[in-house]
């Protein structure tokens, strides 16, 4: 019999249903994830550690580089300087002159070295110029590959001594001349040390240049 009354078929009766009670939280598991967050704290701390030791090894290294090699390297590296006239003078000749090379060296460094010979050369060559050419370089690199007209070595000379920071010394190396025209002396002064400082020093001039006397 119909009594009027409908029946939600589609919400489950639960009446008379046993319930099954929600589980407590499990200790083990919250203190596993808790020492897993620890771990990887600990890791990333000795990873972040490791990073900052790095960076400051670079930081000292790269102050380190700056300060000494760049700095202060420089200024404990031997360091000579050279310098040199041509002087010329007349003699009771008149067809003859005197070419006087004076070579001088001083240590402007703050390390002493020493210079065990000196090279002393010369050139007699004539002027790449010409009436008809008012200007003409002076290859230098070319007179130096040719044969030298005078060439010595020389040890007990007041240039060969050791240089403490500030010396200077100095030596004259002298030339007698025939009065030769169109011709020029070119002279080359090289100073070997115990050290690498590469010092060597140029002059060349006209032979017995009018400025003399006839």
């Amino acid at each position: 019999m119909n009594t009027g009354k409908s029946v939600d078929q589609s919400r489950p009766n639960t009446a008379g249903m046993k319930t099954t009670p929600a589980a407590p939280p499990n200790p083990k598991r919250n203190q596993t994830g808790r020492a897993l967050d620890t771990e990887a704290y600990k890791t990333w701390s000795e990873v972040a550690k490791n990073v900052a030791q790095i960076l400051a090894l670079l930081v000292a290294g790269i102050w380190t580089y700056e300060k000494f090699v760049r700095t202060e390297s420089p200024l404990h590296t031997p360091k000579g300087k050279t310098s040199g006239e041509l002087i010329w003078e007349a003699t009771a000749d008149p067809s003859i002159c005197q070419a006087n090379f004076i070579l001088r060296l001083e240590n402007t460094g703050t390390q002493p070295f020493t210079v065990s010979s000196v090279k002393v050369s010369a050139w007699l060559f004539e002027p790449p110029i010409s009436p008809d050419t008012p200007l003409a370089f002076l290859d230098e690199a070319e007179i130096l590959r040719s044969k030298p007209d005078f060439e010595r070595s020389f040890q007990n000379i007041a240039l060969c001594r050791e240089y403490a920071p500030q010396a200077i010394a100095h030596q004259m190396f002298s030339w007698f001349l025939r009065k030769l025209p169109r011709k020029a002396l070119f002279v080359r002064g090289q100073l070997i040390s115990d050290q690498p400082l590469g010092l060597q020093e140029y002059r060349w001039s006209g032979v017995c240049p009018s400025s003399i006397g006839s």
